[in-house]
Protein backbone atom coordinates (compact mmCIF):
# COMPACT_ATOMS: atom_id res chain seq x y z
CA UNK A 1 0.00 0.00 0.00
CA UNK A 2 1.24 3.40 -0.98
CA UNK A 3 1.45 6.06 1.80
CA UNK A 4 -1.56 8.76 1.15
CA UNK A 5 0.92 11.50 0.81
CA UNK A 6 2.27 9.95 -2.68
CA UNK A 7 2.18 12.18 -5.17
CA UNK A 8 1.11 10.40 -8.27
CA UNK A 9 1.77 13.36 -10.80
CA UNK A 10 5.14 14.48 -9.02
CA UNK A 11 6.24 11.19 -9.17
CA UNK A 12 5.25 10.22 -12.66
CA UNK A 13 7.18 13.73 -13.49
CA UNK A 14 10.19 11.96 -11.57
CA UNK A 15 10.05 8.93 -12.96
CA UNK A 16 10.29 6.24 -15.87
CA UNK A 17 7.25 5.47 -17.64
CA UNK A 18 6.89 2.56 -19.41
CA UNK A 19 3.95 3.07 -22.10
CA UNK A 20 2.31 1.33 -25.40
CA UNK A 21 4.66 2.43 -27.88
CA UNK A 22 3.04 4.48 -30.97
CA UNK A 23 0.88 1.94 -33.17
CA UNK A 24 0.93 -0.30 -30.15
CA UNK A 25 3.91 -2.35 -31.22
CA UNK A 26 6.12 -2.38 -28.39
CA UNK A 27 7.19 -0.58 -25.60
CA UNK A 28 8.69 3.25 -24.95
CA UNK A 29 10.80 4.10 -22.55
CA UNK A 30 10.44 7.90 -20.87
CA UNK A 31 11.69 10.10 -18.68
CA UNK A 32 11.15 13.94 -18.14
CA UNK A 33 8.96 13.49 -21.44
CA UNK A 34 11.96 11.97 -23.18
CA UNK A 35 12.12 8.75 -25.03
CA UNK A 36 15.14 6.88 -23.96
CA UNK A 37 14.46 3.62 -24.65
CA UNK A 38 12.55 1.25 -27.15
CA UNK A 39 11.72 -2.35 -26.92
CA UNK A 40 9.65 -5.10 -28.92
CA UNK A 41 8.50 -6.84 -25.57
CA UNK A 42 8.04 -6.41 -21.93
CA UNK A 43 10.47 -8.33 -20.85
CA UNK A 44 13.12 -6.25 -22.92
CA UNK A 45 11.03 -3.03 -21.53
CA UNK A 46 11.69 -3.77 -18.06
CA UNK A 47 15.29 -4.51 -18.94
CA UNK A 48 15.88 -1.57 -20.73
CA UNK A 49 14.33 0.31 -17.65
CA UNK A 50 16.93 -1.54 -15.02
CA UNK A 51 19.95 -0.64 -17.83
CA UNK A 52 18.76 2.47 -17.81
CA UNK A 53 18.62 3.15 -14.24
CA UNK A 54 21.99 1.38 -13.23
CA UNK A 55 24.14 3.49 -16.09
CA UNK A 56 22.59 6.86 -14.72
CA UNK A 57 22.95 5.91 -10.91
CA UNK A 58 19.40 6.91 -10.20
CA UNK A 59 16.46 4.86 -9.11
CA UNK A 60 13.18 6.25 -9.55
CA UNK A 61 9.47 4.97 -9.60
CA UNK A 62 8.75 2.96 -12.41
CA UNK A 63 5.23 3.35 -13.99
CA UNK A 64 3.46 1.36 -16.73
CA UNK A 65 0.38 3.70 -18.65
CA UNK A 66 -1.42 1.23 -20.77
CA UNK A 67 -2.98 2.39 -23.71
CA UNK A 68 -6.39 3.72 -21.62
CA UNK A 69 -3.95 6.49 -19.45
CA UNK A 70 -4.33 3.75 -16.84
CA UNK A 71 -1.56 3.79 -14.30
CA UNK A 72 0.52 0.89 -12.19
CA UNK A 73 3.78 1.59 -10.26
CA UNK A 74 5.99 -1.65 -10.82
CA UNK A 75 8.26 -3.12 -8.24
CA UNK A 76 11.53 -4.48 -10.59
CA UNK A 77 13.39 -6.94 -9.25
CA UNK A 78 15.90 -9.34 -10.54
CA UNK A 79 15.17 -12.88 -11.30
CA UNK A 80 18.04 -15.30 -12.18
CA UNK A 81 19.72 -13.72 -15.58
CA UNK A 82 16.79 -11.48 -16.21
CA UNK A 83 14.07 -8.96 -14.33
CA UNK A 84 10.34 -9.23 -13.45
CA UNK A 85 7.87 -6.61 -12.90
CA UNK A 86 4.67 -6.91 -10.39
CA UNK A 87 2.23 -4.22 -9.82
CA UNK A 88 2.30 -2.44 -6.30
CA UNK A 89 -0.07 0.14 -6.99
CA UNK A 90 -3.00 0.60 -9.97
CA UNK A 91 -4.82 3.98 -10.95
CA UNK A 92 -7.67 4.01 -13.81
Amino acid sequence: MIDEDFDLQYEMQEGLIIQDAYRRVGYDLFQYGKRIAYASNWKDAIKAAMLYMNKSHYWPNVFYVNERGNVDLLVISRRGRGYTSKILESWV
